[in-house]
């Protein structure tokens, strides 16, 4: 709430200045509470459950870009948002470290520009990508992003395209504890603690946003720095431990992949 009162006052600061109003906006002092929701922790054995059910050819349901969205949500900290408005030529897969690049990606928020490796099922997302390929800019087909004069939109909306992708989770979620693609991203930032990497690995691969003393160190690394081949090798590493688990006995899932 805080950071929109921020930018209704600097849109206003703005409008003051460019019809020279003599008026002066300021902050009103409210006692702001807002309660954190609380995201759970997909279990291991959900997450292969899950990726089973999306790369189910046999169901009815099933889509190349669901595959392929979910196959690089749940191996990173990326969310629908940031995925929407990649490009195809972004996607590194052919690289020595195959990896996204959101660096010149218009993100909802400028701080979480950063490279996403992608240690897990390269060869897969290379043939749905490929399968994708309609001509068209963006990673994901024509049918489901649109340009327009504000950026890329969803053709539908984006409450549609999570429904379809979070009926798959209400699938693997008898108890309700309310999984979604959004669980994807505070897991992942789990299992990495959980592997025991270290604290700026796990604030740049999450791409987590803020005003404390490791997140100022984050924007001063730069793209020549943090983004360079060695980082973005270990990087890679730190996703292979911690989610490695995905390609563990489950002979299913390796045969699919190998499909």
């Amino acid at each position: 709430m805080k950071r929109e009162l921020g930018v209704i006052r600097a849109v206003l600061n703005y409008a003051r200045q460019a019809k020279a109003l003599d008026l002066q906006w300021v902050m009103p002092r409210l006692d702001i509470k807002t309660e954190e929701k609380q995201r759970p922790v997909i279990p291991k054995d959900t997450y292969r459950v899950l990726w089973n059910l999306i790369q189910d050819q046999a169901d009815k349901k099933y889509q190349p870009w669901k595959e392929f969205v979910f196959t690089i949500l749940c191996q990173s900290s990326t969310i629908m948002s940031e995925l929407i408005r990649l490009e195809r030529h972004d996607i590194h897969l052919e690289a020595g470290t195959p990896h996204i690049s959101l660096y010149d990606t218009e993100l909802k928020t400028k701080d979480r520009k950063r490279i996403v490796p992608l240690p897990l099922r390269v060869e897969r997302l290379q043939q749905l990508l490929d399968c994708m390929d309609e001509g068209q800019p963006t990673a994901l087909p024509k049918a489901l992003v649109v340009m327009t004069a504000n950026g890329y939109q969803w053709a539908t909306s984006e409450s549609n395209i999570n429904r379809q992708l979070n009926d798959y989770f209400k699938a693997c979620d008898p108890g309700r504890v309310g999984y979604t693609t959004y669980c994807t991203r505070h897991s992942f930032k789990f299992y990495l603690h959980a592997a025991d990497a270290k604290p700026m690995d796990i604030l740049y691969l999450a791409g987590w946003a803020g005003d404390n003393g490791q997140s100022q160190m984050l924007k001063h690394y730069g793209r020549q720095g943090i983004g360079s081949t060695e980082m973005v090798k270990r990087f890679e590493m730190a996703v292979s431990k911690a989610m490695g688990f995905l390609n563990e006995n489950n002979e299913k899932v390796i045969q699919l992949y190998k499909a």
